[in-house]
């Protein structure tokens, strides 16, 4: 009796180690992401506006990367002991998708794809999360949010050029200026 019990004890934990292990190989990351950003340079995009003629910025998908992912970076650490350690946004109009490494307990890594709504609120580039999903499986609001990102646009705009409007397009984002 003690023999089959023991037997079935052992058993049972090396099933529920064989579906813990298949389960953290299934959501393990298929790509290596960091957070690693460059600073968007300003001044490069107001000689770029100067040879262009036109009173507007353009912000490829690259530049919104780097300026969420600084973002991203200084924010790292979310609630219920989940880090963010690498990520890859693409642009699509005013929707934002993209390939995040999470970490959870600083053991179990993890690939996301989180979907993101962008919005101006003059004076920032609001950034709302909307969704998660590991695998194709949406994760509950509930288990893992984040909170809106701000991106303060004018913050490095020399002071006599304002920002009139932004406006999203397919690939890029484009910052509609003013002087004052």
């Amino acid at each position: 009796m003690l023999r089959k019990l023991i037997f079935t004890i052992v058993i049972l934990a090396v099933i529920s180690f064989g579906l813990y292990w298949a389960a953290v190989q299934a959501v393990k990351p298929d790509q290596d992401l960091d957070l690693k950003y460059k600073e968007v340079s300003v001044v490069e995009k107001i000689l770029d506006m100067v040879k262009n003629r036109k009173l507007e910025v353009q912000l490829t998908e690259q530049d919104l990367n780097n300026l969420v992912k600084k973002q991203l970076s200084e924010h790292a650490d979310l609630p219920n002991n989940v880090t963010i350690t690498g990520a890859q946004f693409k642009l699509n109009g005013n929707r934002v998708e993209a390939d995040v490494n999470l970490l959870w307990n600083h053991k179990v890594a993890a690939a996301a794809k989180l979907f993101f709504l962008m919005e101006w609120k003059n004076p920032d580039l609001v950034i709302t999360h909307l969704s998660t999903q590991i695998k194709q499986m949406e994760v509950p609001q509930e288990w893992f949010h984040l909170n809106p990102l701000r991106i303060q646009m004018a913050q490095n705009m020399p002071q006599m050029i304002g920002i009139k409007d932004i406006a999203f397009d397919p690939n890029a984002i484009r910052i509609l200026l003013t002087l004052r």
